[in-house]
């Protein structure tokens, strides 16, 4: 099953330099209910034992947070880092001599590789600090997993109410939102359930509203006036998450 969108604060119509309307159709996620565990013993993981990054590693998607994070909570649970930038070695290396041994760098990992490292984590984080509608978080998000991002507008967008976030930036608050989410086992199984809901969610939304997008796309393109935000859904200004303002 595929979801086929998550939508941007507005979603509208956009009229390039033609002049002539296109509709706006965003990318998603797969939605899972289980995947295989060979790539986690290739690794030594167990599932549901490990908090997962996946990206590139670049400062803007703040890892360096996450890892700093990490080191304050005390935990067997290692911290996956899916991802590697040879185009900026100096800051990947950065992170690995700041790093303890319970962090473990894997490199790139792709296909089923992915989804089987994604379905099986206990936790997602998504620490970066300039984002836009993250497909990894959406995928966290399909395959049921608990997610914690950095509190930038884009993430909360993404996540909606199905998830949490710690406040911009703040080692110290994600710090607390891991062990608290240690501590607390069933309150990860229900953002899970959450956030793939709000995976279905967004899919379910997205193909409804497709064809009455693409029917205004038509009309207009035969001089029939449509106005961009006719059906445009209204923002949804996220302050928070589960009670958590950002």
């Amino acid at each position: 099953m595929t979801c086929t969108s998550t939508p941007p604060r507005r979603s509208a119509s956009v009229r390039p330099c033609t002049g002539a309307s296109s509709a706006l159709i965003a990318y998603g996620t797969q939605i899972r209910s289980s995947a295989g565990t060979q790539t986690l013993k290739r690794h030594g993981l167990e599932p549901e034992k490990y908090f997962l990054f996946v990206g590139r590693l670049i400062p803007e998607k703040g890892v360096h947070y996450l890892i700093d994070a990490y080191r304050q909570v005390e935990t067997e649970f290692p911290l996956v880092i899916v991802g590697d930038n040879p185009y900026h070695p100096e800051y990947v290396q950065q992170l690995k001599d700041s790093a303890d041994e319970r962090v473990l760098f894997l490199g790139g990992e792709f296909g089923e590789a992915f989804w089987e490292l994604c379905a099986n984590c206990y936790v997602y984080v998504q620490p970066s600090e300039v984002e836009g509608t993250s497909p990894v978080v959406l995928s966290a998000m399909g395959c049921g997993r608990c997610v914690v991002v950095n509190g930038i507008r884009e993430n909360l967008d993404t996540i909606g109410e199905a998830g949490l976030a710690f406040f911009r930036n703040d080692v110290s608050d994600l710090a607390g939102l891991l062990r608290g989410l240690l501590a607390n086992p069933k309150w990860v199984r229900q953002l899970g359930a959450a956030a793939q809901a709000r995976a279905r969610e967004l899919e379910c939304t997205e193909i409804r509203n497709l064809p009455r997008r693409l029917d205004d796309r038509g009309r207009s393109a035969q001089g029939q006036e449509v106005h961009p935000e006719a059906h445009a859904p209204a923002p949804r200004w996220q302050q928070g998450t589960q009670g958590r303002q950002r």
